[in-house]
């Protein structure tokens, strides 16, 4: 569910890249926003605290996913930004994405694809929730991924897809199990052949 094109990859081609630890801060809720991000590799969570301690997740970030978008227009960030995993980012200073938005409309083309193209997603992993079964959600994703020739490719690895459709990724790879087995698709690596619906 990773975001292509050479469109959208031209976002990103100057722009600067931080590693960060598992565990670790981008930023905190009331700092002044600073850059656009995109997550190269790994996972991000964005949270927020409430008065009473407890901690809400706002949205988790996967590879592909640009985030923070809404800062561009704030003067303090409204949640806390911290990596799940080992994670690799690449950002844009917040004063060079806003010039760019107003002089270049190419930029400006290629940042309103990636938004549309995340709107999507969010927008199918909302449909995908209602799905109870893991072997139901995972060959509904995989369909959705698909050409007419029923072959779907992950951008990633397993683990990501399970993340992004809410489900472990032991529970995605007993549903592949499952689906093999009964004939419903062929997999190879991240390469999948769905088998046609009967007429």
């Amino acid at each position: 569910m990773q975001a292509s094109g050479n469109k959208i990859e031209s976002l990103w081609a100057d722009a600067q890249q931080v590693d960060l630890a598992r565990g670790e801060r981008l930023f905190l809720r009331g700092d002044a926003p600073q850059a656009l991000y995109w997550l190269e590799t790994g996972r991000l969570r964005l949270s927020r605290c409430s008065i009473d301690g407890s901690e809400t997740n706002m949205q988790t970030v996967h590879a592909g996913q640009t985030f923070a978008e809404a800062s561009l227009f704030s003067q303090r960030y409204h949640c806390d930004c911290c990596a799940e995993e080992t994670s690799r980012l690449r950002f844009l200073p917040r004063e060079q994405v806003l010039e760019r938005l107003e002089t270049n409309s190419g930029f400006a083309l290629a940042l309103t694809q990636q938004l549309a193209l995340q709107l999507r997603q969010a927008r199918l992993q909302t449909e995908l929730s209602h799905i109870r079964s893991a072997k139901e959600r995972v060959l509904t994703a995989l369909r959705l991924q698909s050409n007419d020739a029923g072959q779907a490719a992950l951008p990633s690895s397993w683990k990501d897809f399970a993340a992004q459709i809410g489900l472990s990724h032991e529970a995605v790879y007993r549903a592949l199990a499952q689906l093999e087995k009964d004939g419903s698709l062929q997999r190879e690596s991240r390469q999948v052949q769905l088998r046609a619906l009967p007429d």
